[in-house]
Parts: C-alpha cells; structure tokens; sequence
C-alpha cells in the first residue's frame, strides 16, 4: 500500500473492496459525512477498478464560514494557517483550483474566508457561482465550466450512498452523470488525479470530525488485520 501524508494526517491507499467498506462505515457513523465520496460503483461506470485504486483518496476538509463571525470560537492564527497550508499543498505542483459553488450565498461565504483568512490572493483560484437546480440549464452550465487542472476542489456539495450529488438534503444528480458533463475531470481521474472537497461547516465540528476519523481509521485498520489473520 502506498502512503500519503496531507497535511500532516495519515492516510494509506486501501484495495478498492476495503476502502469502499472503510469509507461506508464512516458513513454510518452518527454525524459523520465524506463530502469528497462517491461510490465506487458510479465511478466504475466510467473508469475501471485498477484506475479507481489510483485515485481514490477522498478526504474531507472543513473550514467554516461561521469563523468570521463566532468570536468567541475563533482561533485567526491557526485558522490562517490552516486554510494557507491547505491551498499551498493543493497548489504545490503548479495545480490549478476550481472552486464550485451551488449558489450565490455561498460563494459570498467562501470569498468571505478566503478574505479573512488566506493570504492567498482570490483572483488564484476559478471560483464559479451557479444555481445547479436550474433543471432547464445544467447540462449547459456544467458543459460551460472549464476544469482542466490535477486538482478539483468543489465547496458545498456532499453525496449520498448511492453516489449522487446532495444539496441541502435533494438529490441533484448522479455521480456518473455529474462526471460525464465535465470530460476533462474524467480525464484526470484517468490520469490518476484526485478530487478535493472543502465543505464549510463549523470550527467545532472540524476538530471533532478530525479526531473522530483517526479513531474511526484507526480501529478499521485494527479490523481489517484481524480479517486477514484470520483468512
């Protein structure tokens, strides 16, 4: 298994049956969501296994719009910090940033962070606000957006089990169909590339969901020895 280092947090690339498990099980696990999943079985639809095992890697990154306001939870420095570090590390091979945005508030929350917290400039990043209920418009407005980059960060979106897009709780569309509107984000996940979230939630909740993947990570791992010890 090869190792990854993201930011200074473990992570190790599982055969596709295991990690499809590990990841489902978080799922389950109450309040816990990977914004960055897609089932594999969606996936499967486009790319094969082999190219699967590649890049999968989804991990979730929350960072919260409510920062800025919340004083009393507010920690600029290591919030700054935090989000910088982030970006420098998606940034590092010369990788362009594609920020997605469901709808118009959240962009303004978005550039509202990148504002107070990057000193990293905007005008670095593609950021696009659309309406994506447009039922009428989609397919045009994924069609129009551009993504030829090695990194894809998409904000404020999550998916369900079964792969499709979520937003505030209503099916958008499925995963498969989401991809194939944009070729060039299938032709990265062909290349091996991965996909990046940012989802915005609270500071509080960032912390705990972190420490609650190591655990979680942690005692699948244990789990997952202890099949193989006994096949």
């Amino acid at each position: 298994m090869r190792e990854y280092s993201i930011m200074g947090l473990p992570f190790k690339e599982y055969p596709l049956k295991e990690a499809s498990e590990y990841y489902r099980s978080l799922m389950r696990s109450p309040g816990m969501h990977l914004t960055s999943f897609i089932s594999y079985n969606e996936i499967l639809e486009i790319v094969d296994s082999k190219t699967y095992q590649k890049w999968f890697g989804a991990f979730e990154y929350i960072i919260s719009p409510d920062m800025y306001s919340d004083k009393e939870s507010v920690d600029d420095v290591k919030a700054s910090d935090f989000l910088d570090n982030l970006l420098r590390e998606l940034m590092a091979s010369k990788a362009g940033i594609y920020l997605l945005c469901d709808t118009k508030a959240h962009l303004d929350s978005l550039k509202q962070v990148l504002d107070r917290y990057s000193t990293i400039a905007e005008n670095t990043f593609n950021i696009v606000g659309e309406d994506l209920y447009d039922e009428v418009n989609k397919e045009a407005i994924f069609n129009r957006i551009n993504v030829e980059c090695p990194v894809m960060v998409i904000s404020t979106m999550t998916f369900d089990m079964q792969g499709h897009v979520m937003m505030e709780g209503r099916k958008l569309l499925s995963a498969s169909v989401w991809l194939g509107l944009i070729p060039s984000v299938v032709e990265n996940i062909k290349k091996g590339r991965h996909i990046w979230d940012i989802s915005f939630k609270t500071k509080f909740e960032f912390r705990w969901r972190l420490e609650r993947y190591h655990r979680e990570h942690k005692n699948q791992l244990v789990k997952v020895n202890e099949k193989r010890k006994k096949s």
